[in-house]
């Protein structure tokens, strides 16, 4: 990854899922295609990256680059995905409902084994542990490095 190399300094973080969300949503996560290959996350790895944040485990690390955009008529900063457009697409399909968990799903709260239905993200919604899950999902952090401007 030689983009990396160029792009110093860098910082880690951890960002959570939440925060993730809310930058796609306003559209401050931006993936130029010259770093990024077409997206091609077949629907075993969309599941299993949804499930492994369902479980906290964290995975790879996403790399950012740090950039001012200018949105909604002023500047903002808004990230360039270096690396991360299969598991940020991934995960901005399953917020928008283009498919379901798997079955088999199984995360644990204090000491007590809940199965996550294997729905999509709205219907996990009326849910009767959708506060477990919303709260565990949400609250997932994710590595990230992130170059800056």
């Amino acid at each position: 990854m030689s983009y990396l190399k160029a792009n110093k300094p860098r910082r880690y973080e951890l960002w959570t899922v939440e925060k993730v969300i809310k930058l796609l949503k306003q559209l401050r996560l931006i993936s130029p295609r010259e770093y990024q290959r077409v997206y091609k996350a077949t629907l075993l790895f969309c599941q299993s990256y949804i499930s492994s944040l369902f479980t906290r485990n964290m995975g790879s690390m996403l790399h950012l680059r740090e950039i001012k955009k200018v949105i909604n008529g002023s500047t903002e900063i808004a990230y360039e995905l270096l690396d991360a457009l299969q598991r940020l697409t991934t995960l901005s399909r399953f917020i928008n409902d283009e498919f379901a968990l798997p079955k088999g799903l199984v995360i644990w709260r204090n000491g007590v084994e809940i199965k996550v239905p294997a729905v999509k993200y709205s219907k996990l919604k009326e849910d009767a542990n959708w506060d477990i899950f919303e709260e565990i999902f949400l609250n997932t952090e994710i590595p990230v490095c992130v170059c800056d401007i």
